[in-house]
């Protein structure tokens, strides 16, 4: 018989990041629950509650002019650790359902085995969102022994005025289970006037080219993604994976650019044992859109 404890963890809530999507917490917890057996063998895993309120008139920065409000996030990580977080989405929900009432949601992490157990202060969990994102369904505890790998990051794209600001991190999970190739990336998406997005608009078509803003708007210019190359020390491509963020910039019928730059964030997960070499470096190649 195993030996039960419930203990309350903390939660940070990206307040700033929530209410730019429209998104306002009512009430949010957190509970780490410990299953230890006689053999010293402990099992864990987080559960988070709480209810959430989705204001669309406070959407007003929109990128996306689908009937979905934006996912709420859930992210867990160590709070010493090296590894970036893992992600659940905890609500998934369209905007006219969600601002009907507030959304009640409750997940609960994958278990992990340990021999020391953690105490709810040694870990991070925080509620956020994101305009686009695209990221595994692997809520679990990030791995606490990693290796870094190096990342060369290349831009490929010939768009100027829609450009992805990337920040990537990439490692070896290490785990008894196995090890994992875990590529991290997020950042912001600038873009520039209205004017400097049609005049690129009209050079990759024969038509139109008279156009100005006045007669275009409203239009969307197709954000860029990337694409992830996990390589050995042979330069032999081990795995591939393309990154579409399916993100757009809008010009409104007034022809005027969005107030602020798009938040986003991605990964990518691979086991080593399933590739045909060992990682040892990795290529991201920013794309335009158009091309993935």
């Amino acid at each position: 018989m195993a030996d039960k404890r419930v203990e309350p963890c903390d939660v940070e809530v990206d307040e700033l990041g929530l209410s730019l999507l429209g998104w306002q917490i009512v009430d949010v917890r957190a509970r780490l629950t410990t299953e230890s057996y006689r053999d010293g063998t402990h099992y864990q895993k987080v559960t988070v509650a709480g209810s959430a309120r989705f204001l669309e008139e406070d959407w007003s920065t929109r990128f996306d002019s689908g009937d979905w409000a934006p996912n709420l996030m859930l992210s867990l990580s160590l709070r010493d650790g090296d590894a970036p977080p893992n992600f659940e989405r905890a609500v998934m929900e369209k905007a006219e359902v969600a601002g009907k009432r507030p959304v009640r949601f409750t997940e609960t992490s994958d278990e992990w085995e340990t021999a020391r157990p953690l105490t709810p202060d040694q870990l991070r969990i925080r509620l956020t969102a994101y305009d686009f994102e695209d990221v595994g369904p692997d809520f679990d505890l990030p791995a606490r022994e990693v290796t870094p790998l190096p990342v060369e990051l290349i831009d490929e794209t010939s768009w100027t005025s829609v450009r992805l600001l990337p920040t990537v991190t990439a490692q070896v999970w290490h785990d008894k289970y196995g090890d994992k190739v875990r590529v991290h990336a997020e950042g912001m998406m600038a873009f520039g006037s209205a004017e400097e997005m049609l005049a690129e608009r009209k050079a990759r078509r024969s038509w139109g080219q008279d156009a100005t803003v006045a007669s275009e708007s409203p239009f969307k210019v197709k954000g860029p993604g990337f694409v992830v190359e996990i390589l050995d020390d042979d330069d032999f491509l081990l795995e591939k994976h393309e990154v579409d963020l399916y993100a757009k910039i809008p010009v409104n019928d007034q022809g005027r650019t969005p107030d602020r730059q798009p938040r986003w964030v991605a990964n990518t997960s691979d086991n080593v044992e399933d590739l045909a070499g060992k990682p040892t470096r990795v290529v991201v190649r920013i794309m335009d859109g158009d091309d993935l």
